[in-house]
């Protein structure tokens, strides 16, 4: 009886802030500690969550109090965006009142409907108000550092009464940061398995010659794959290891000839990219060897390819460093 399976194996490798200009208006504003600077995982299970504080300075001693709106002026079609490359949708939330709007991203004015609104004590002239940003789970985003310059759109009041005209302040004391890791991770079959196998079972007549093994990558920028094999493509019998079943092998539907680096983009989020690795043990080579248990194992180690710009996988002189 001549049985025959080959072992798959996955390793892994792993701007200043401006200064305040002088006092503008009635009010200026400044997120402490340079705004959040967190990491975003988008393979995560969860959404992104933290909170900010926003501090409010009068600069007019009779003001006493002033409404606000926090504005993404760079949002796509009319939806907020985190930065260039960044998360596509995120919100922010005032933890005085939850309910109540105080993001927007379009020139609505400032209201008692839509704004959050602090408040002054008379012999100070500071107030402090905390929010939470939410950045949804598994959106798009390449690794990096994203920044996010919120304009804030206010209205300062003497009493009940209004103090001056609308103002906007766009400057970077009113920016948030978070940043994506640089992710380059696999797993074969199921999730957070490292290993595998291609098992043809008993190599008789009309048996199956080619089979396959989904192999997932997870990464937030291009990645290569190192593709070696112990036996050099060939089934070898046994602890002696004698014997020789040649095999054609194929990695994203391209052919792996001897050691091999194949370069590839970056994966869908949250789920990955699927590759099926394909073995076509060889005919003539099956039936010309004895009975036996014949195997190989095939590694992939995947790495990150910083410089590859393709849209698809391909294979690659770029040798692993």
């Amino acid at each position: 009886m001549m049985r025959a399976s080959i072992l798959i194996a996955a390793a892994m490798l792993a701007t200043p802030v401006a200064a305040w200009a002088g006092p503008t208006n009635c009010a200026q504003f400044e997120i402490l500690n340079q705004g959040i600077q967190r990491t975003y995982n988008p393979f995560s299970p969860s959404e992104y969550v933290d909170v900010f504080t926003l501090r409010v300075l009068r600069t007019d001693p009779n003001v006493s109090s002033v409404r606000f709106l926090l504005v993404d002026s760079t949002g796509r079609n009319g939806a907020p965006k985190f930065g260039t490359d960044g998360p596509d949708l995120y919100t922010i939330d005032w933890l005085e009142d939850r309910g109540r709007r105080v993001f927007v991203t379009t020139a609505e004015s400032v209201t008692d409907l839509n704004s959050a609104r602090v408040g002054f004590a008379r012999a100070r002239d500071m107030s402090e108000t905390v929010f939470r940003l939410s950045i949804g789970r598994g959106q798009q985003a390449y690794a990096g550092r994203y920044a996010e310059r919120l304009v804030v759109r206010y209205q300062c009041y003497a009493g009940s009464d209004l103090f001056g005209t609308q103002q906007e302040q766009y400057n970077g004391q009113t920016e948030l940061a978070v940043t994506v890791p640089r992710i380059v991770s696999a797993y074969v079959g199921g999730t957070g398995q490292q290993r595998g196998e291609i098992a043809f079972g008993e190599l008789g007549n009309g048996a199956a010659l080619v089979r396959n093994a989904s192999v997932t990558a997870l990464s937030t920028l291009p990645y290569a794959v190192d593709i070696a094999t112990d036996n050099g493509q060939r089934l070898r019998r046994g602890r002696d290891q004698t014997g020789a079943i040649g095999y054609r092998l194929k990695y994203a539907g391209i052919t792996v000839a001897g050691a091999t680096t194949i370069a590839c983009p970056v994966t869908q989020m949250p789920v990955g990219d699927v590759k099926l690795v394909e073995v076509a043990l060889d005919p003539a080579a099956v039936a010309s060897q004895p009975a036996g248990d014949y195997s190989d194992t095939i590694t992939l180690t995947f790495r990150p390819s910083d410089g590859y710009a393709g849209s698809t996988c391909t294979a690659t002189t770029a040798t692993a460093p």
